[in-house]
């Protein structure tokens, strides 16, 4: 819980906190399936912040976490959403989509692992992906225009419509 502390600072030293307690986590007991997630998310945080001075082999230990953690609790809602964000994150599109969708169809009220679906959807890029993912935000900033994630949830609104070439609604 210390690390999730950490992690939501965003900095490379309350992430590289983040990692140690992790690691410590791990060491103490290697089946706790939540800090291999929290493991692989913050490995991935690290290469999105330019933290990172390998991100290659940060992004390939984030997979290698979160699939740890996957193999001890393959239906845990916080793995399945920490799944959803590594895989969008290393370019694993379809294994984000079925990650997340399983998280949702379990904690339809998770509104971290909705926000997510920016990234996998967005990334498919077709025209009914594309229409699911402002549906999606819309939906999250109608519900809870508050939330610490809304500036992400606009921001996939955003690139969506970029995609769908509607430049004014992507700059609204």
């Amino acid at each position: 819980q210390k690390a999730r502390n950490y992690i939501n600072d965003y900095s490379e030293t309350s992430l590289n906190e983040a990692m140690s307690l992790l690691k410590k986590s791990i060491e103490l007991d290697s089946e706790y399936a939540a800090a291999h997630a929290a493991l692989g998310s913050v490995l991935i945080e690290r290469t999105l912040n330019g933290y990172s001075s390998n991100p290659a082999e940060d992004r390939l230990k984030a997979l290698g976490a979160i699939t740890r953690a996957q193999q001890l609790t393959p239906r845990d809602n916080f793995v399945l959403k920490m799944a959803g964000m590594v895989f969008a994150a290393c370019g694993e599109t379809e294994a984000s989509l079925q990650a997340l969708r399983t998280c949702v169809s379990e904690a339809p009220f998770d509104f971290g692992a909705w926000g997510y679906f920016g990234w996998p959807l967005t990334a498919r890029g077709n025209r009914e992906d594309l229409q699911e993912t402002e549906q999606i935000m819309d939906r999250l900033l109608q519900t809870a225009p508050g939330h610490a994630g809304a500036g992400y949830w606009l921001y996939h609104k955003s690139v969506a419509r970029s995609l769908k070439e509607d430049y004014a609604g992507a700059e609204e």
